[in-house]
């Protein structure tokens, strides 16, 4: 609840908040998966991310994955387990252990760019 009620309060325009902006594509249903309360775990791969891809219907080779995390590694667990069936490529990730800042968020893009040269060609 106070991950997404400071969604609410912060701004990425004037008058648009990230809640807004996170909700606007889903006809206003909560597609977030924020937290580790049931039915959510500490296990982002078994957890979230399925979740997530069913609300959503985005595919996990078409996701980014910034994870900020120093007691563990969920970007490989969200690597190893997230793969679709068809082509066998999973979700694009990237540590961010002090923060997500410009620098990591580009190298972010920069490393899905490059998974998905591919389609973007």
């Amino acid at each position: 609840q106070i991950g997404r009620k400071a969604l609410t309060m912060l701004e990425v325009l004037p008058n648009l908040s990230v809640w807004e902006l996170l909700t606007r594509d889903w006809d206003g249903a909560d597609v977030n998966q924020i937290g580790r309360q049931p039915p959510l775990s500490p296990d982002k791969s078994r957890t979230h991310f399925p979740r997530l891809r069913e609300a959503t219907r985005v595919r996990y080779d078409r996701m980014l994955f910034f994870d900020d995390c120093n007691w563990g590694n969920h970007c490989a667990a969200v690597e190893a387990a997230c793969k679709e069936p068809d082509t066998g490529r999973g979700v694009v990730t990237m540590r961010t252990p002090l923060g997500l800042g410009v620098t990591e968020f580009l190298a972010g893009i920069d490393a899905y760019a490059t998974a998905n040269k591919h389609v973007l060609l």
